[in-house]
Formats: C-alpha cells, structure tokens, sequence
C-alpha cells in the first residue's frame, strides 16, 4: 500500500535581523497601557454592579420590611373586622405602588427648573 503524497510545506527561516527592537518595545508599550485601561474600567464596573445592588437591597428593605412593620402595627385594630383591614391594605398597596413616581415626577420638576 503506498502513502499519498504529502504537501511539501517550507516554512522560511526567522532572521534576527528582521525583528525590529522599536516594533517590540512600542507594541509590548500599547498592551501595558490598555491592561492598565481594562483593569481600571472592569473596576469602574464592578463598582457600578455594588452601588446598584446596594440601592436594590435598600429599596427592598425600605419596601419589605418597612410595609409590613407598617401592616403588623395596624394588626390589632384589623383584628375580626375584615371592611377595616380591607381598607387599610388599600390604603398601603395604593402608597407603596406610587412612590416610585412621584420620585419621578419630583426629579423633572426640580430638573425642569420650575422652583
């Protein structure tokens, strides 16, 4: 059985002369500055990352937490009076769900300069 014939590759020879000192050391150069330019701005990002899941633990300790401390404190006065504990779930449900815009609204109106 005979073998195919194999691709007769040439791989040409390197010369030390070719390589250009001024190439390497500008190029080894350009990859320090942009680590230094990827690390800082990966860090700029997972600093952003903690300050929104801060402010996300915050509102939902605020809403959680804060709403039912709210609801328990009522509790006794609700207690076997189902019109009442009705109306005060309304009452909480209807603030909880519009505080969000009227931060909103507050913010254009104070952006808008109407002060």
């Amino acid at each position: 059985m005979e073998k195919p014939d194999s691709p007769n590759l040439e791989i040409p020879d390197l010369e030390i002369d070719s390589i250009e000192p001024v190439g390497c050391i500008l190029s080894f150069l350009i990859w320090l500055i942009l680590a230094v330019f990827g690390s800082v701005i990966l860090w700029a990002i997972g600093a952003m990352v903690w300050a929104i899941v801060l402010v996300i633990a915050g509102m939902l300790y605020w809403i959680l937490f804060r709403a039912y401390r709210l609801i328990f404190l009522n509790s006794p006065r609700c207690k076997n009076n189902l019109t009442k504990s009705m109306g005060i779930a309304l009452i909480y449900t209807t603030l909880y769900n519009c505080w969000i815009y009227a931060i909103i609204f507050g913010a254009h109106y104070l952006r808008s300069g109407s002060i």
